[in-house]
C-alpha cells in the first residue's frame, strides 16, 4: 500500500539554507504538497501556530532558537495548536559535546 504523504503537512525548521533546500526537496520527491519552513525554533514557532502541521522536522543547534528550545515550547505553551505534534529532531553533530 503506497503512502498518501501528498494530504499531510510538514514544518521544516533549518538554519542553514542549502540544508533545507534539501530536505523540502526529499519531502517533495516523496509527494508531500505542504511544506512550510522557517530559519530558527523563534519563527519554527510563529509558523507552527500559524499552520499546524502534521509532523515538525527541526534542526538541533540553531541561533538565536534551538530545535530543543521549540520543541518544548511545542509541548509546554498554553498557545500551542497540538503540544502531541510529532517532531524529528535533526543533527550534524557526531557526538554531544
Amino acid at each position: 500500500m503506497p503512502l498518501k504523504l501528498d494530504k499531510i503537512s510538514v514544518l521544516v525548521v533549518e538554519d542553514i539554507e542549502p540544508m533545507r533546500n534539501l530536505i523540502v526537496g526529499v519531502l517533495e520527491a516523496l509527494g508531500v504538497k505542504k511544506i512550510h519552513t522557517a530559519e530558527h525554533g523563534g519563527s519554527g514557532y510563529i509558523e507552527f501556530k500559524k499552520n499546524n502541521p502534521d509532523i515538525v522536522i527541526t534542526d538541533w543547534e540553531m541561533e538565536p532558537v534551538s530545535g530543543f528550545e521549540l520543541i518544548q515550547r511545542i509541548r509546554t505553551d498554553p498557545t500551542s495548536p497540538n503540544k502531541t505534534t510529532p517532531i524529528i529532531l535533526l543533527t550534524g553533530y557526531n557526538s554531544k559535546n
